[in-house]
Protein backbone atom coordinates (compact mmCIF):
# COMPACT_ATOMS: atom_id res chain seq x y z
CA UNK A 1 0.00 0.00 0.00
CA UNK A 2 1.55 3.24 -1.02
CA UNK A 3 1.53 5.66 2.00
CA UNK A 4 1.60 9.72 1.12
CA UNK A 5 2.38 12.12 3.96
CA UNK A 6 2.62 15.99 2.75
CA UNK A 7 3.54 18.19 5.73
CA UNK A 8 3.77 21.70 5.53
CA UNK A 9 7.13 23.26 6.22
CA UNK A 10 6.33 25.73 8.23
CA UNK A 11 5.00 23.34 10.83
CA UNK A 12 7.29 20.48 11.44
CA UNK A 13 11.02 21.04 12.27
CA UNK A 14 13.86 18.32 12.53
CA UNK A 15 16.14 19.08 15.56
CA UNK A 16 19.61 19.28 14.69
CA UNK A 17 20.29 16.55 17.54
CA UNK A 18 18.38 13.87 15.69
CA UNK A 19 14.99 14.05 16.87
CA UNK A 20 12.20 13.47 14.05
CA UNK A 21 8.72 15.29 14.41
CA UNK A 22 6.81 13.54 17.02
CA UNK A 23 3.54 13.83 14.30
CA UNK A 24 5.19 11.91 11.87
CA UNK A 25 3.99 8.01 11.36
CA UNK A 26 6.12 5.38 12.83
CA UNK A 27 7.12 4.36 9.36
CA UNK A 28 8.51 8.29 7.95
CA UNK A 29 10.11 8.59 11.22
CA UNK A 30 11.74 5.63 10.42
CA UNK A 31 13.07 6.33 7.04
CA UNK A 32 13.14 10.23 7.84
CA UNK A 33 16.71 9.03 10.65
CA UNK A 34 19.17 9.17 7.89
CA UNK A 35 18.39 12.63 7.11
CA UNK A 36 18.49 14.13 10.37
CA UNK A 37 21.85 12.28 10.78
CA UNK A 38 23.28 14.29 7.94
CA UNK A 39 22.24 17.35 9.16
CA UNK A 40 23.27 16.69 12.92
CA UNK A 41 27.06 15.35 10.88
CA UNK A 42 26.88 18.63 9.29
CA UNK A 43 25.96 20.85 12.53
CA UNK A 44 28.82 18.97 14.59
CA UNK A 45 31.66 18.85 11.98
CA UNK A 46 31.14 14.85 12.47
CA UNK A 47 32.25 12.87 8.73
CA UNK A 48 32.19 9.48 10.88
CA UNK A 49 28.28 9.69 11.24
CA UNK A 50 27.94 9.44 8.03
CA UNK A 51 29.69 6.04 6.81
CA UNK A 52 26.77 3.66 7.31
CA UNK A 53 23.95 6.17 6.42
CA UNK A 54 24.11 5.89 2.60
CA UNK A 55 23.55 2.89 0.17
CA UNK A 56 25.89 0.99 -1.73
CA UNK A 57 24.80 2.56 -5.05
CA UNK A 58 24.36 6.26 -3.41
CA UNK A 59 24.69 9.46 -5.77
CA UNK A 60 25.27 12.68 -3.97
CA UNK A 61 25.05 15.86 -6.01
CA UNK A 62 25.93 19.23 -4.74
CA UNK A 63 27.06 22.60 -5.78
CA UNK A 64 31.00 22.15 -5.81
CA UNK A 65 32.67 20.13 -8.22
CA UNK A 66 33.25 17.52 -8.80
CA UNK A 67 29.29 17.90 -8.04
CA UNK A 68 28.70 14.01 -8.20
CA UNK A 69 29.91 11.31 -5.65
CA UNK A 70 28.71 7.82 -5.95
CA UNK A 71 29.03 4.76 -3.56
CA UNK A 72 28.61 4.11 -0.30
CA UNK A 73 31.05 6.31 0.41
CA UNK A 74 29.55 9.08 -1.21
CA UNK A 75 28.57 11.09 1.80
CA UNK A 76 31.69 10.96 3.44
CA UNK A 77 33.41 12.01 -0.40
CA UNK A 78 31.21 15.29 -0.30
CA UNK A 79 31.14 15.89 3.39
CA UNK A 80 35.28 16.09 2.74
CA UNK A 81 34.81 17.98 -0.33
CA UNK A 82 32.19 20.41 1.43
CA UNK A 83 34.61 20.78 4.01
CA UNK A 84 37.67 21.45 1.74
CA UNK A 85 36.03 24.15 -0.90
CA UNK A 86 33.88 25.96 2.24
CA UNK A 87 36.20 25.61 5.28
CA UNK A 88 32.86 26.71 6.43
CA UNK A 89 31.99 23.46 8.03
CA UNK A 90 33.69 23.71 11.74
CA UNK A 91 32.21 27.31 12.07
CA UNK A 92 28.49 26.27 11.80
CA UNK A 93 26.27 27.70 14.63
CA UNK A 94 23.26 26.86 13.63
CA UNK A 95 21.73 24.49 11.23
CA UNK A 96 17.79 23.77 11.22
CA UNK A 97 16.04 21.58 8.66
CA UNK A 98 12.27 22.24 7.97
CA UNK A 99 11.07 19.31 6.31
CA UNK A 100 8.52 20.45 3.32
CA UNK A 101 7.45 16.88 1.99
CA UNK A 102 7.56 13.18 3.27
CA UNK A 103 6.02 10.17 1.33
CA UNK A 104 6.55 6.69 2.16
CA UNK A 105 6.01 3.76 -0.41
CA UNK A 106 5.53 0.29 1.94
CA UNK A 107 5.23 -1.31 -1.43
CA UNK A 108 8.89 -0.72 -2.36
CA UNK A 109 10.31 -0.03 1.18
CA UNK A 110 11.31 3.59 -0.81
CA UNK A 111 10.64 7.43 0.67
CA UNK A 112 11.02 10.44 -0.65
CA UNK A 113 12.14 13.32 1.72
CA UNK A 114 12.56 17.35 1.19
CA UNK A 115 13.45 19.50 3.67
CA UNK A 116 14.77 23.21 3.39
CA UNK A 117 17.90 23.85 5.59
CA UNK A 118 19.34 27.11 6.92
CA UNK A 119 22.91 26.98 8.27
CA UNK A 120 24.39 30.18 9.45
CA UNK A 121 28.50 30.75 10.73
CA UNK A 122 29.72 31.35 14.39
CA UNK A 123 32.78 33.49 12.41
CA UNK A 124 31.98 36.76 14.07
CA UNK A 125 34.73 38.18 11.31
CA UNK A 126 33.03 36.87 8.12
CA UNK A 127 29.46 36.00 9.28
CA UNK A 128 27.27 34.35 6.38
CA UNK A 129 24.25 32.69 5.90
CA UNK A 130 23.23 29.50 3.61
CA UNK A 131 19.62 28.62 2.18
CA UNK A 132 18.68 25.78 0.30
CA UNK A 133 16.83 22.39 -0.63
CA UNK A 134 17.93 19.18 0.35
CA UNK A 135 16.24 16.29 -1.41
CA UNK A 136 16.79 12.84 -0.78
CA UNK A 137 15.36 9.21 -1.50
CA UNK A 138 16.08 6.91 0.97
CA UNK A 139 15.25 2.92 0.54
CA UNK A 140 15.16 0.31 3.23
CA UNK A 141 17.79 -2.76 2.95
CA UNK A 142 18.16 -4.96 5.46
CA UNK A 143 15.65 -3.43 7.44
CA UNK A 144 17.45 -0.21 7.82
CA UNK A 145 16.57 2.90 5.90
CA UNK A 146 19.41 4.20 3.68
CA UNK A 147 20.16 7.10 1.31
CA UNK A 148 20.25 6.21 -2.21
CA UNK A 149 20.29 10.05 -3.57
CA UNK A 150 20.91 13.34 -2.11
CA UNK A 151 20.63 16.65 -3.88
CA UNK A 152 21.66 19.92 -2.46
CA UNK A 153 20.25 23.00 -4.27
CA UNK A 154 21.04 26.31 -2.99
CA UNK A 155 18.31 29.10 -2.60
CA UNK A 156 18.05 32.50 -1.75
CA UNK A 157 15.57 34.09 0.21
Amino acid sequence: MKRFILLVAATLAIACTGIAPAQLPRDALDAVAPVTAVIAAIKHDNATALSALYADDAIVVDEQAPFEWTGSGAGAQWFAASRDWSKWSPRIAHCRATLANVQVDDGSGTAYVVAAVTCSSADRKKPWQRHGTLTLTVRKTDGNWKIRTQVWARTFP
